[in-house]
């Protein structure tokens, strides 16, 4: 099942099936336009969508290849290092705020992915002192700075 259609916040780019999940869904429907147009139209009809997929195609590649490593916020990439760092304490499961989409994202998929905990902090709970937290946020005052990358802070909460 793809990530998009559950309720579980996983970043948009780990949801990548869905374009193709709505492909295989609407074979019915292709077939049923196919049967109502004349061969010439549905010929062109095809073409065109050739040529808009070839095009896409295209400027993705070419975007991709420009920014090359540079890309690193649009794919949340500073987080790996940040969410090591916040392990690496061994403070018991890492925290991180149920408002704060970002972090929520990349710490449940890194938390199943490397079988470790994550503590989801609901509005107005605070982490236990003592516990690392990730956040895209520069900490807190009371708090112990362990890791910052981009977007993505670890700190120990005091």
């Amino acid at each position: 099942m793809p990530a998009a259609i559950s309720d579980v916040r996983i970043h948009a780019l780990r949801s990548i099936a869905l374009p193709i999940f709505l492909v295989v869904l609407a074979v019915p429907a292709l077939s049923a336009l196919r049967e109502h147009l004349d061969v010439r139209t549905a010929r062109v009809a095809a073409l065109a969508v050739a040529l808009l997929a070839a095009g896409q195609a295209t400027l993705f590649a070419v975007q991709y290849s420009d920014r090359g490593p540079g890309r690193l916020e649009s794919f949340h990439a500073d987080f790996r290092p940040v969410m090591r760092a916040a392990l690496a304490t061994g403070s018991g499961p890492v925290a991180v705020y149920e408002a704060d989409p970002d972090a929520l994202g990349n710490a449940t998929w890194y938390g199943r992915l490397w079988n470790e905990p994550v503590n989801v902090l609901m509005e107005g709970e605070s982490p236990a002192p003592g516990s690392a937290v990730v956040a895209v946020t520069k900490g807190c005052e009371a708090c112990e700075q362990i890791a910052t990358r981009g977007l993505f802070t670890a700190f120990i909460a005091r």
